[in-house]
């Protein structure tokens, strides 16, 4: 089980780690759900998940390309907040990252119905994941540990 990132990283300003035009996507992302829709969750906080494996697979390949692994996990519904959005008009913000209307559409239900809109939906949770394969996950040695904790403090 793992908690909310949202309570994980309480009392740190929100963050991202993109740069170029996708930290300002993101950013205005932010600015526009603060400002018209304080209900849904923060992308900068929050879990992304798939709806199935099949795009979870495909986003791995596409849009990560790093050292991930793939995970089953449940959500945990209990004070959950969860918004589902359209990959396909963030994909647009980051070649127009200051069209406010566009960043505001991003936060409208997104309601799938055809396979290609199912293949575009992303859900952002504000909710703490229980993961069921948890016994199966690598785990971490002692030196590992201490050298991620000495370059977080630095």
């Amino acid at each position: 089980m793992v908690i909310a990132l949202d309570d994980l990283l309480s009392g740190l300003a929100p963050s991202t780690l993109k740069g170029g035009v996708g930290k300002e996507a993101e950013l205005l992302l932010e600015k526009i759900r603060i400002e018209r829709f304080p209900e849904k969750p923060s992308r900068l906080r929050s879990y992304f998940l798939n709806y199935s494996k099949h795009v979870a697979e495909h986003r791995e390949k596409t849009m990560f390309r790093g050292n991930r692994q793939l995970v089953r996990c449940h959500v945990v519904l209990n004070s959950a907040k969860f918004h589902h959005g359209d990959v396909g008009v963030f994909e647009k913000l980051t070649g127009r990252p200051d069209d406010e209307n566009l960043a505001a559409s991003y936060w409208e239900e997104f309601k799938p119905v055809t396979e290609a809109e199912f293949d575009r939906l992303e859900v952002i949770a504000d909710s703490m994941l229980f993961f069921p394969d948890w016994e199966e996950f690598p785990v971490l040695n002692q030196d590992t540990l201490v050298a991620w904790e000495k370059l977080r403090i630095s």
